[in-house]
């Protein structure tokens, strides 16, 4: 969901810029916003291109977190991929070694980027509007 991953987002390259130099949050923000507007509309014109020629998986977030093993597993399934017994215990294994979180939990504040809500929804309403099943 753009509206809470673009502050993120924001956030990693406020971080990058300013290794280089001190950088203005509002403009980070700005940046972010019309960068993945534009990226996503790119991939969605060239998935467009594709649409019946390649098989797409789209996988909500949440689910993705909530059952990570089942939704890695019917990706291999529907690319028709063999999940080998030793892949799949060392999935596990990855899962259980490294859960949400742990190295700490991120605090990104929209407002910190100048984003609202609104904002955030006009700005990539092309993409909330296509994919707001998996949100």
């Amino acid at each position: 969901n753009p509206v809470t991953s673009l502050s993120s987002l924001a956030d990693m390259f406020h971080v990058v810029r300013g290794i280089a130099a001190a950088s203005d949050p509002r403009e980070v923000g700005d940046f972010t916003l019309h960068y993945s507007r534009r990226q996503m509309q790119d991939y969605m014109a060239q998935r467009d291109l594709f649409e019946g020629k390649r098989r797409f998986i789209d996988v909500a977030f949440n689910d993705i977190v909530a059952q990570p093993l089942a939704i890695i597993e019917n990706i291999y399934c529907t690319a028709g991929i063999e999940l080998t017994p030793a892949a799949r215990a060392a999935m596990h294994q990855w899962d259980r070694d490294n859960p949400q979180h742990k190295h700490g939990k991120r605090d990104y504040r929209p407002e910190k980027y100048g984003y609202t809500e609104a904002r955030l929804r006009d700005g990539m309403a092309h993409y909330i509007e296509r994919f707001s099943p998996y949100m």
